[in-house]
């Protein structure tokens, strides 16, 4: 058989022909394990942001002071008891998007909300309903501390840092769909 090879084409409408793409952030981090196992590697990879995302939510668990066996039971009933190991042999970006907004949150929860930014950016260019997962990531500046009134120059500051990680976050998305 031949080799298959990547094209971009132009296409003008009178050809009547469609094509259906999906991100290639997907494709672009899977490939070095398809490239090495074939098409087992997407299975693979899959397989690795599964466990990445139940790492990082064991993870979080643990620093909010969750004793370990709880901390496990419920970073497993969250991803695993669910439709989520379906999807680790579908070959589509479900998991990847699992991954990301679970390391967004990780990365937010770990005081990183510029990372968290990037990663949702990532997440939204991945399926746009994604981008939703970031409200804690934007909100959190626009809510009083404890013991203080977010009026004057808190309300500011603090919409100055929401509005800093949401530009982060387009700029991020934009320029994966540019």
């Amino acid at each position: 058989p031949r080799p298959v090879v990547p094209r971009v084409d132009r296409l003008r409408p009178e050809e009547g022909r469609l094509y259906y793409a999906k991100a290639f952030a997907h494709p672009l981090a899977a490939a070095p394990l398809v490239a090495a196992f074939g098409t087992r590697g997407l299975l693979l990879a899959n397989g690795l942001l599964l466990s990445g995302a139940l790492w990082l939510a064991f993870f979080v668990l643990r620093r909010r002071g969750v004793a370990p066996w709880p901390a496990l039971s419920a970073a497993v009933a969250l991803l695993l008891f669910t439709v989520t190991p379906v999807y680790l042999v579908w070959p589509t970006p479900e998991i990847f998007g699992l991954a990301l907004v679970t390391a967004g949150l990780a990365a937010w929860a770990s005081g990183r909300p510029l990372l968290a930014a990037v990663l949702f950016g990532v997440a939204g260019y991945l399926k746009p309903p994604n981008v939703l997962m970031a409200a804690p990531l934007g909100l959190e500046p626009l809510l009083p501390r404890e013991g203080e009134r977010l009026t004057g120059p808190g309300l500011r500051r603090g919409l100055g840092e929401s509005l800093r990680r949401g530009g982060v976050l387009l700029l991020t998305a934009a320029s994966l769909y540019g």
